[in-house]
């Protein structure tokens, strides 16, 4: 005999774009920028796409350690990963 178990109400998902949403979209962007560079000319590709990665790496490293979701403000209130604003 099977039962029927209810299913959990769905949240409503934020549609704002955040910086930190802008940041994951601009990582790749170097590589892609670097691996055109590095097909388009004489350069070897993975001289190029090595190169490109220093950017991308140091963009990864801003936003892992100077700019992290949970970091805190400059009024000193800290910012929850959920969005919401903790004093």
């Amino acid at each position: 005999m099977s039962v029927e178990r209810a299913r959990p109400a769905r949240s409503v998902v934020d549609s704002t774009v955040t910086r930190h949403d802008l940041l994951l979209l601009t990582i790749p962007l170097p590589l892609l920028a670097s691996a055109l560079a590095g097909a388009l000319t004489a350069t070897p590709l993975h001289l190029s796409v090595g190169t490109g990665s220093l950017p991308a790496a140091l963009l990864v490293a801003y936003g892992l350690f100077v700019d992290a979701p949970g970091s805190v403000a400059a009024d000193g209130a800290s910012s929850a990963p959920d969005g919401s604003v903790e004093t």
